[in-house]
């Protein structure tokens, strides 16, 4: 444990240092550019609080709430004060996958107990609202939630281009697409959310076809009217476009009019189980401090 207590200081003092402008340097002899945004707290608490089993990456929240929300809050602050105006698109968007992402994480370990996620989408109920649209970030004049960090990273691209940035949106579920390994950059983002999709829709519970019908996430339903024009022929076309080669021609042998059905989720949260050896905190890196 000493020195899972030695990465928390820090990570700590990296938070710290952003917060108190020691970028200072860099901005001074680089002033006409487009400020930069260190996503490193973000890889350090990937690398450091998870593990990944089947292509997905499992956040310990057990170590999260009791270790390290300080580290979160900090973080948050500091993405929470970046000028984004002189960005680039897709450094917009890296910027608001990765706020969202991080805000997520620490709704997740402060606002749900238990080992799932009750609070459904589609839910009007008093809990339902305040999770999603509880005001969680004030960036700029803007207070925002859940849902507002979704929308900013959704129309932070063009509508022919959206329907990929939901699967950089980190939900939390198991039946959600993962969690990227890392932050995300934007030089690399499209591939990233590309390939994302793919992984997705390659698996039976995120589409499948039977007897006719096209029984799909119901993810997707989430998304319908925001990123697929409100209809399904519009998602069953990127559906199509975006699947694995065998599940593309499946799909395409299809009618015209055949039914899509939005199915259940696993609510459960996609985490390490409690109390489990794979965490082994002493054995990874220690991380350098920003600026030394």
């Amino acid at each position: 444990m000493k020195a899972f207590y030695q990465f928390l200081l820090m990570v700590c003092i990296l938070c710290y240092v952003m917060s108190t402008n020691t970028l200072s340097t860099h901005a001074q002899t680089h002033p006409p550019q487009a400020p930069s945004i260190d996503y490193t707290p973000t890889n350090i608490i990937l690398e450091k609080l998870s593990v990944t089993r089947a292509r997905r990456v499992l956040l310990s929240y057990d170590y999260i709430r009791e270790e390290a929300l300080p580290i979160l809050t900090q973080y948050i602050r500091y993405l929470s004060v970046q000028d984004i105006t002189h960005l680039s698109q897709t450094q917009k968007l890296a910027y608001w996958l990765n706020t969202h992402n991080i805000v997520m994480i620490k709704a997740i370990a402060t606002d749900v107990k238990g080992r799932a996620l009750k609070y459904k989408r589609t839910n009007d109920t008093q809990a339902d609202i305040k999770f999603w649209h509880k005001k969680r970030v004030q960036i700029g004049s803007e207070n925002l939630s859940l849902i507002d960090l979704e929308d900013k990273a959704l129309n932070s691209m063009p509508p022919q281009k959206r329907a990929l940035i939901i699967y950089g949106l980190y939900q939390g579920i198991r039946s959600a697409p993962a969690l990227h390994t890392k932050a995300y950059e934007s030089a690399s983002i499209l591939e990233i959310l590309a390939n994302a999709a793919q992984e997705y829709l390659e698996t039976r519970h995120t589409v499948r076809i039977k007897n006719q019908q096209i029984k799909s996430s119901g993810l997707y339903f989430w998304y319908l009217d925001r990123v697929f024009e409100g209809q399904t022929t519009v998602l069953r076309q990127h559906m199509q476009n975006h699947a694995p080669a065998k599940k593309q021609k499946a799909l395409a042998s299809l009618p015209p009019q055949t039914t899509l059905i939005a199915k259940s989720l696993n609510y459960r949260i996609d985490e390490l189980p409690p109390n489990k050896p794979d965490l082994d905190i002493k054995d990874k890196r220690t991380p350098t401090v920003y600026g030394s």
